[in-house]
């Protein structure tokens, strides 16, 4: 049975209670009304059935709530079952041509997250009918385990802004994970996403990241990363980072977000308990990832007890300096690379500065990212470097 079916008939038994309520309030009503009986007894026990009849009013309106929210789903999943078929249809008349399972598959994941949320959606109003304090909109990645990243992504789609969604309209090779005010966590999957993918790879930007205007550039580099590296990138811009470089010298935005961070990544490890985990922070990014590092705590477990909740890999790129703590974490590998003409080098040393100590510097004791430190570049030259991506994709290839 088509869901869009068993959601209408579900409708229907609603209806139907709602109108076998209405009747009984009505006949009970009209039959007590009609007997001549008078006293003190019987008008006692005319106010108690009005007063009972009153109370069934409650249930005949919910029911009756519940059966207009099952209509109004069962249409729409109706809209998403004839969509799918159509697709399917149409791909099948021309599956000869080159790269049509490609696009099928892409086209076919879409339309089921679609349904999927839709699913969700409808679930979720009507348990909001009982308990509306206890179902706000998820917010965060291990909200909803039970979604399927394409249903997470149009749920979070629908309940964006309209800059948010232009912005994934113009990215279509990406999912929403995360959504709200002055934040977004994307994950970038140019190949699409396997249910197992073997590599993954968070990138957390730094200052002004939390410019809605610089996320389609911030996308395009979790872009070259995936593509590089052969697997999705989740784009963390899950936190308020400073607007400028003067700012940018307090710590404190960075601790904060790197109790977020380490939320989102064990989350993620959730989702994929067998995929490479690699961790870059970039600039300030570099910082909240530090403290990520030097506070997250122990291996995952899981599927390969040997992968540390956080990530596997840590790279520090163009750092204004970590903690101590983050530069040699238990469980996790640790990477760095400052090009040489980046100013950002200026603002830490290997005895500590604004932010702590230099990773990129060999007293630090974290290695160089391999072929990739001290390039002849400046501070946004790293993601247009093939000897940097080199560097990535050689540490990032699953164990």
């Amino acid at each position: 049975m088509k869901l869009s079916l068993a959601l209408e008939i579900a409708g229907n038994q609603l209806q139907d209670y709602d109108d076998t309520l209405q009747v009984y309030q009505t006949a009970r009503t009209q039959d007590w009304d009609s007997l001549s009986m008078a006293g003190p007894a019987a008008e006692s026990a005319r106010e108690n059935l009005h007063r009972y009849i009153a109370e069934l009013q409650e249930p005949s309106r919910q029911a009756d709530h519940a059966a207009a929210i099952l209509y109004a789903y069962a249409a729409l999943q109706r809209q998403q079952e004839k969509l799918l078929e159509r697709v399917t249809r149409f791909f099948g008349d021309i599956d000869h041509l080159p790269l049509a399972g490609h696009a099928q598959a892409f086209l076919l994941d879409k339309i089921r997250g679609l349904g999927e949320a839709l699913d969700f959606a409808c679930a979720a109003e009507l348990s909001a009918m009982c308990n509306p304090e206890l179902n706000r909109p998820p917010q965060r990645l291990g909200d909803v385990p039970e979604l399927s990243l394409p249903a997470l992504h149009e749920l979070n789609y629908a309940m964006a802004d309209t800059e948010v969604q232009e912005l994934l309209d113009a990215h279509p090779d990406t999912l929403l994970l995360e959504v709200s005010e002055g934040r977004m966590v994307a994950l970038v999957a140019p190949e699409g996403l396997s249910t197992e993918p073997a590599q993954i790879t968070t990138f957390v930007p730094g200052v002004n990241s939390s410019d809605a205007s610089g996320w389609s550039g911030q996308l395009e580099r979790g872009r070259a990363l995936a593509q590089n590296t052969g697997g999705a990138t989740a784009v963390w811009l899950g936190y308020q980072a400073p607007k400028h470089a003067l700012p940018a010298v307090n710590s404190q935005p960075a601790q904060a977000a790197a109790q977020e961070l380490t939320r989102f990544q064990k989350s993620l490890r959730q989702r994929f308990p067998t995929a490479q985990s690699t961790l870059i922070g970039y600039s300030y990014g570099s910082v909240v990832a530090g403290y990520a590092a030097a506070t997250s705590g122990e291996a995952a477990g899981g599927k390969r007890k040997n992968h540390h909740q956080l990530a596997d890999d840590l790279v520090y790129v163009g750092s204004p300096g970590i903690p101590a703590e983050g530069a040699n974490p238990p469980g996790i590998r640790t990477w760095a690379a400052t090009n040489a003409h980046d100013p950002i080098g200026l603002a830490t040393g290997p005895f500590g500065g604004i932010h702590g100590i230099d990773p990129s510097h060999p007293l630090s004791g974290i290695p160089e990212l391999p072929g990739a430190n001290e390039l002849p570049g400046d501070h946004s030259s790293y993601w247009d470097d093939p000897a940097f991506l080199e560097g990535l994709r050689k540490i990032s290839k699953p164990n």
